[in-house]
């Protein structure tokens, strides 16, 4: 298999995302990345979905790690030797996809193909010797194909930034910026980008930034007041983010922090394009859920309490872009308006 993790940052790397191998599934913390390099060991899926849930992996992580999860659910099915092992899957698919509700309906899809693989094999063998390694190579071929769908959206994206122009980024885009960076490197372009923090996990200052580091490219990390200011004073030439969720009416659902860059962006005729699929799951915004964490994060700096005792804190974990700030909906397909989405099921 030709990997499509070639020339990528570190933490882009197939196995330092999640991984499977020898009945655990070890994920690369990072919540504490790059300060340290420490995998979180998970010895059952359940372990997985609570590494999910708390963080541990963010942007593509969860999904790769879901994945592969499925993988050490179908190793515990082995060892255990139980009688129902597709009920026993299933059980763990429903676990491990909603592990995180905002992209639930996202995350069933990649275990419930994950089924697929394992009602195939289990209705071909008598036995469940390699269940798990069946599983493993579904987890490393969605992976693979996902990062394939994602170079062609990173040379799309390259294409739009003009050389030695500047990017700003939101949260962390994960695959998409790592093949858009490296389609900038393979096109001669010298490209700057600038990373707004993301509190309260500072995914942009220590993910987006670091991956663009590892790559080579001038980074500049800015804090979550400062992008509007920036945006003039720094002649930003595009801003992009990823997103969690793209409804099919064109409403773009991201890592909070998302809607006042794109609103500072329309004032300043400066293009946002958003990188993701529509979701046929999502016909409207009614139908999403705006996930809102432990506020006692939003008082805390990297493990360190920042407030008086007594104040409390409010965290909304994502927001939510209408499309009449977005300039365009970049996919494997091509750049799509976003109130015009359902063209893309149609190409």
């Amino acid at each position: 298999m030709k990997r499509n993790d070639n020339n990528l940052a570190f933490m882009l790397k197939f196995e330092n995302i999640a991984w499977y191998e020898n009945g655990q599934v070890k994920i690369l913390d990072r919540r504490v990345y790059p300060m340290e390099t420490r995998f979180e060991i998970c010895k059952s899926h359940k372990e997985v979905a609570l590494a999910i849930k708390n963080m541990v992996t963010q942007s593509e992580g969860p999904y790769i790690a879901a994945a592969m999860g499925m993988a050490l659910a179908g190793y515990e099915a082995k060892v255990a030797k139980l009688d129902k092992v597709y009920a026993y899957l299933e059980k763990a698919a429903y676990t491990l996809s909603h592990a995180r509700p905002t992209t639930a309906s996202q995350m069933e899809g990649i275990v419930n193909a994950a089924l697929d693989k394992a009602k195939l094999y289990l209705n071909e063998n008598n036995d469940l010797d390699k269940l798990d390694q069946v599983l493993f190579e579904y987890a490393l071929n969605y992976a693979n194909n996902n990062y394939a769908r994602y170079t062609v959206i990173g040379e799309k994206m390259a294409d739009l930034i003009p050389d030695k122009g500047t990017i700003m980024t939101q949260c962390f885009g994960g695959t998409v910026v790592g093949t858009m960076l490296r389609a900038c490197k393979e096109k001669g372009k010298k490209v700057k980008v600038i990373c707004a923090e993301t509190r309260p996990y500072y995914q942009g200052s220590r993910l987006t930034a670091s991956v663009a580091c590892d790559m080579g490219f001038d980074v500049t990390v800015i804090s979550d007041n400062m992008p509007a200011y920036t945006l003039k004073s720094k002649n930003v030439d595009i801003f992009t983010s990823a997103s969690d969720v793209i409804t099919m009416d064109g409403y773009i659902i991201n890592k909070i922090g998302t809607f006042q860059i794109a609103l500072a962006c329309k004032y300043y005729n400066i293009p946002y394009y958003c990188t993701g699929t529509p979701d046929l799951n999502h016909k409207d915004l009614s139908t999403t859920h705006i996930e809102e964490r432990d506020p006692e994060l939003v008082m805390m700096s990297l493990d360190t309490k920042i407030t008086m005792d007594g104040v409390k804190g409010y965290y909304p974990a994502f927001d939510i872009t209408p499309p009449e700030y977005c300039t365009g909906i970049i996919t494997e397909k091509g750049i799509y308006n976003p109130k015009e989405l359902e063209k893309y099921f149609k190409d």
